[in-house]
């Protein structure tokens, strides 16, 4: 190999979890936590105005079959977690980089998760208790301090 093929290495700025802000992160608001984990069992309900009438017939029993069909296909125990977003990611990744969707998800199942992905994330910030929540997290996080 040559000197200008060498490898190089790459350096990649990580931070641990108990610091990521890429996501809801109970680290910093366990309240936060609880309230999601709420709404997505139906303990918790709230209202969202959609006058686009994008999510039109997503509803928390919806979104818990959906995770019920995605246990199926992926074999996992009802005990086990199941992120909708981490499935989300990988299945508009592969299809991003022309791969084919995973064995047992189809384009109409895909479509469903993307929707549900949405209405998840819109509807739990949408909701003022949910909103306040991060807002106080995201205050205690140091570099949005003034």
């Amino acid at each position: 190999m040559s000197s200008s093929q060498a490898k190089q290495t790459i350096p990649i700025e990580n931070v641990s979890l108990r610091d990521e802000i890429l996501f809801p992160n109970g680290f910093f608001c366990p309240r936060q936590s609880q309230i999601v984990s709420q709404i997505s069992r139906g303990q918790m309900q709230v209202t969202v105005k959609d006058e686009t009438n994008e999510f039109a017939g997503c509803s928390v029993e919806g979104y818990q079959q959906l995770s019920k069909e995605l246990r199926e296909v992926f074999g996992l125990p009802s005990e086990e977690r199941l992120s909708l977003s981490q499935v989300s990611e990988v299945l508009n990744c592969r299809q991003a980089h022309g791969l084919p969707l995973p064995e047992g998800i189809h384009q109409e199942l895909a479509d469903r998760v993307n929707k549900y992905h949405a209405w998840k994330w819109t509807t739990w910030y949408s909701s003022k208790v949910c909103f306040r929540t991060l807002k106080v997290a995201t205050r205690s996080l140091p570099f949005f301090r003034s």
